[in-house]
């Protein structure tokens, strides 16, 4: 089954005139979501993080519900890490777990 991670960090999102902070948040969400349930996604997990340094609990509360055989799926790698080290403890990680990595945008399974 694929899993969709979704973790968008606020501070990232700048006040454009005319538009609310909380609507272009919610277009970033929703248009990720959307994509990732395009591409076969049975269930998403989404957070909205005020600081990247959050981005791991994130994760964690996504791994809890990852089983053998599933394959997590993202839009972008630097929503799940922020550094290749960190890729590949995940991707380690996953391994052992049994559970496939898929990326929408680098093109990565």
């Amino acid at each position: 089954m694929k899993i969709g991670h979704v973790c968008i960090v606020s501070r990232d999102f700048q006040r454009q005139p005319k538009r609310p902070l909380l609507s272009s948040l919610e277009k970033a969400l929703h248009d990720q979501e959307s994509a990732l349930k395009k591409a076969g996604c049975y269930n998403v997990f989404s957070a909205v993080i005020a600081d990247v340094s959050m981005a791991r609990e994130a994760f964690e509360e996504t791994a809890k519900h990852l089983k053998e055989n599933d394959t997590l799926v993202v839009c972008r790698l630097d929503q799940l890490v922020q550094s290749l080290p960190q890729l590949l403890e995940v991707q380690s990680r996953l391994e052992k777990k049994g559970v496939y990595l898929q990326s929408l945008s680098e093109n990565m399974d």
